[in-house]
């Protein structure tokens, strides 16, 4: 969770040359970012181990549970249901994000490459609406697939675990391309820029835990029970491919495209 937590921090250097020393500036802002994820993922957990027993903890709706039991028996009980509501609009705003992010992201690769017609419309808003579409079938696509899992807890584990997959990859292929970029365009100006001395030690520690925490999920945990290794592994398999499928379906025109 901690690293799905960090997820999408990324996205922050789109704003980074809006800085008035983004050099100065937008490093501070994501040490302190990191430092402050990092805090309040220990403290919660901490909180949670502290109030709830081990074996009762709900993955999904621990927070709520927590207030629950906390709160249940004084005269504060109301602040649970104002915590859940509270957590229901920031769901919604994260989702928001989340939902027109990606195709976002998308629509801006295919002012490079060749996509069907149909793919790089948009309505009125400048929404990419195609793309949505093709993003919401293949969520629904995973969701229905997890969904035949024996417990809302192990459908939630198992989505964290594959989200924190694809991210990781991302991250490496990210730093991988930062090093390869400060050797082959040096001169080429940039807001901010990881300082040479530390910048072959930044790229290795990135790989090296994401790798790590890649690996990591790969093991079952304790409350995915009633499934065998194998079976296990399928599941993340199946995500694979079909979280794949888009880039592997039009892999001959973006490489047409980037040889022009």
């Amino acid at each position: 969770n901690v690293v799905v937590g960090y997820a999408g921090i990324e996205l922050a250097a789109f704003h980074a040359a809006d800085a008035k020393d983004p050099q100065r500036d937008y490093g501070r802002a994501i040490l302190l970012s990191s430092v402050l994820i990092v805090m309040l993922y220990v403290i919660g957990t901490a909180a949670l181990i502290v109030v709830l027993p081990q074996g009762d903890i709900d993955r999904i709706g621990g927070l709520v549970q927590f207030f629950h039991v906390f709160f249940h028996d004084s005269q504060f009980d109301v602040v649970t249901k104002i915590v859940s509501i509270v957590l229901a609009l920031g769901s919604l705003g994260a989702t928001n994000t989340w939902l027109i992010s990606p195709a976002k992201g998308v629509f801006a690769a295919m002012e490079h490459f060749q996509f069907p017609d149909w793919m790089t419309k948009t309505n009125e808003h400048d929404v990419p609406v195609p793309l949505l579409v093709v993003q919401a079938s293949l969520c629904s696509i995973l969701l229905i697939g997890m969904s035949l899992t024996h417990s809302s807890d192990q459908c939630f584990w198992l989505l964290i675990a594959l989200t924190t997959q694809f991210s990781v990859i991302l991250y490496i292929l990210m730093a991988i391309a930062v090093r390869e970029l400060r050797v082959l365009q040096p001169l080429t100006h940039r807001p901010f820029a990881i300082p040479a001395s530390w910048l072959n030690i930044v790229v290795w520690i990135t790989i090296l835990v994401c790798s790590f925490v890649m690996l990591s999920t790969l093991i079952p945990v304790e409350n995915i029970t009633g499934w065998d290794l194998l079976k296990y592994e399928a599941v993340f398999l199946l995500g694979w491919i079909v979280l794949s499928f888009p880039p592997v379906l039009f892999r001959n025109k973006i490489t047409s495209s980037v040889k022009e």
